[in-house]
């Protein structure tokens, strides 16, 4: 028996507004569980390690961190685009 492997969605086909929201959710999804993930963590090493940790896990490392990753995260939804 033959298996269909043919991606059912096709975002340059249908209403443009539903597409949109199909690509974006998942970005939204994953990038505010990042942050989620970020803030707690910085919690956690606040209240249990210290000032001097907090400032390495919260501080500017985190927040150059997270620019890069946003960064790339748009750079190859920008790449699909032209894909």
């Amino acid at each position: 028996m033959k298996h269909d492997t043919v991606n059912k969605y096709n975002l340059a086909e249908g209403v443009i507004w539903q597409q949109i929201l199909i690509f974006f959710f998942p970005i939204l999804f994953g990038t505010f569980f990042q942050q989620l993930y970020n803030t707690v963590d910085a919690i956690v090493v606040g209240r249990f390690v210290g000032k001097e940790a907090l400032s390495a896990v919260g501080g500017t490392p985190g927040t150059l961190i997270n620019l890069l990753v946003n960064f790339f995260v748009g750079i190859s939804s920008g790449a699909t685009v032209i894909i």
